[in-house]
């Protein structure tokens, strides 16, 4: 969903940094009516991200940062989907790929840099 030269330098940059969550990051399978909302990652936690794209999305991993992807296979934080990229009723066609900045934009709703 990203053109692949911006998904290739997003990656370099990303690959490399430690990122700190802002607010807790809850699993979206997890009920708020119940009162049991799994934490995935609690705000201040230090983190690491891998990114998947594919034509249709972009999906976002996060693993704590002392872990490789080896020892886990971290968990999903963020996911874009080109189709829900428009506002509901909408005459707007789906952009044909997400910008570098709209992935920085949605990215920096959920981390920080760790070093700022």
């Amino acid at each position: 969903m990203m053109r692949e030269p911006d998904y290739q330098v997003v990656v370099a940059e990303s690959g490399a940094r430690i990122y700190r969550v802002r607010e807790n990051i809850y699993s979206p399978f997890s009920r708020e009516s119940e009162g049991q909302r799994e934490v995935l990652f609690k705000r201040g936690d230090r983190v690491r991200i891998v990114l998947e794209n594919n034509d249709d999305w972009l999906r976002v991993r996060a693993l704590p940062a002392q872990e490789s992807l080896e020892q886990n296979p971290g968990k999903v934080i963020l996911y874009l989907v080109r189709s829900l990229l428009v506002p509901e009723g909408s005459d707007e066609e789906p952009p044909e790929y997400i910008s570098v900045e709209r992935f920085h934009a949605e990215l920096d709703k959920l981390l920080a840099p760790a070093d700022r």
